[in-house]
């Protein structure tokens, strides 16, 4: 598509912050209008806008596909983006942990194991922790808190929560990181523990180094999402 405006500029709606091209609102795919929770995040949805040259490029501006998405999505099938989350906490990663090699299960105990142990200090939620691939089945009453928990994220926020979740393989991970107990990195790292294991013992491959860097990029902008949707600056 080509660039159809030439200003772009955020102002304060009746439900939120609006961005305006040539002073039209901005909509979303859905035709549903673009009404952000702060003041920060639509300056950072601007920007996104302001860069685009002759063409448009979607895929450049994330931001603004997640504000879409949780208009278009989450607010429209909140529960079913609560129950997508809860799933995972079913068969979080983090529980199914290996005995051997030793070295692997020591990487697991180091990286892991303080994020579970948060959880449970944090939130009151202890889940099962298993050897070898065989699924554990965690309490009702664990899941009804983590749906508790999960429940309490506004739209714009469960949408990141969502994504860190879907992309991290775990909702304790995503969790932490929101919660400030990690940062984007160790979140990376601790969602690629196995792989990198591997290729400590076999060396670089690319196309899984070209898919962590594919994965960082999504960790950062739904974290960076989170951190401008629930900002100070709101109305």
């Amino acid at each position: 598509m080509k660039r159809f405006y030439e200003r772009v500029e955020t102002t304060k709606g009746s439900k939120g912050w609006v961005i305006l091209l040539d002073e039209k609102a901005l909509k979303t795919p859905l035709k549903h209008p673009l009404e952000l929770p702060t003041k920060v995040l639509a300056k950072a949805i601007l920007v996104e806008w302001v860069k685009q040259e002759s063409e448009i490029d979607p895929l450049s501006m994330p931001l603004t596909r997640l504000a879409n998405s949780t208009i278009d999505r989450t607010q429209i099938m909140r529960r079913e983006a609560i129950n997508e989350v809860i799933n995972y906490a079913k068969s979080d990663a983090l529980c199914y942990q290996v005995g051997q090699p030793k070295d692997l299960s020591e990487r697991q105990e180091t990286e892991w194991r303080p994020l579970l142990e948060w959880l449970d200090a944090k939130w009151g939620v202890r889940l099962f922790i298993t050897e070898g691939i065989i699924q554990v089945k965690q309490e009702t009453k664990t899941l009804e808190k983590i749906e508790s928990i999960v429940s309490s994220f506004n739209d714009f926020e469960l949408t990141s929560l969502h994504a860190l979740t879907i992309s991290c393989g775990s909702i304790v991970i995503a969790l932490a990181l929101i919660g400030g107990q990690i940062d984007t990195d160790r979140a990376l790292r601790c969602a690629t523990l196995e792989e990198l294991y591997q290729m400590d013992l076999w060396g670089v491959d690319p196309e899984t180094l070209r898919r962590h860097k594919e994965l960082n990029h999504d960790i950062n902008t739904a974290y960076q999402f989170y951190t401008l949707a629930s900002g100070t600056d709101s109305l």
